[in-house]
């Protein structure tokens, strides 16, 4: 089975930016995978743009998805939770909906180091399927204070034939 790191694509900077949300959202406990102690839906102001980009993703402040990725999060996670997210732009008088999905925390992220040119490392992504649920399509993978989003091909393939728009994807190594 093959894992994807899942996260905004860098080359869409006009991005809905939220300028009143911290003290309002425990990013923390999102995290940790703690979602009891969240709002059942947050309105945030954001940045004055008139071309704002709308991608199926959002990673700030948190990880949140479109109504289309959330469709598709449904249909292979069934018992997942969701919290609204309204991005509100007055001046434009136009509001942006996100939802924030409920994913389990695996702590199953282990790096491998791996040699990129003289005298440099880096860090590649891999994971240990011995710490995953077997049927879980996305989660929430942590190595210490790293935190990322994990998708299996299948899930990733159904988004992307949807159209999703603003994704970035790197594929991580497995070991069992």
């Amino acid at each position: 089975m093959d894992y994807y790191l899942l996260s905004i694509d860098k080359d869409y900077t006009d991005m809905p930016k939220p300028t009143n949300w911290f003290g309002k959202i425990d990013v923390e406990s999102i995290y940790r995978g703690e979602y009891s102690n969240l709002e059942k839906a947050y309105a945030l102001e954001i940045k004055e743009n008139a071309d704002i980009y709308t991608a199926d993703i959002i990673t700030e402040p948190v990880f949140a998805v479109s109504k289309m990725v959330k469709t598709c999060i449904e249909a292979y996670e069934p018992n997942i939770g969701f919290t609204r997210i309204y991005f509100v732009q007055r001046k434009e008088e136009r509001v942006f909906e996100y939802f924030i999905p409920h994913l389990t925390l695996e702590d199953c992220l282990v790096s491998k180091k791996q040699k990129v040119g003289y005298g440099n490392t880096a860090q590649t992504p891999k994971i240990d399927l011995n710490r995953v649920e077997e049927d879980k399509f996305i989660f929430r993978a942590r190595e210490g204070t790293e935190n990322h989003i994990v998708v299996k091909t299948e899930f990733l393939e159904s988004v992307l034939r949807r159209g999703a728009r603003g994704i970035h994807v790197v594929s991580v190594e497995t070991e069992s």
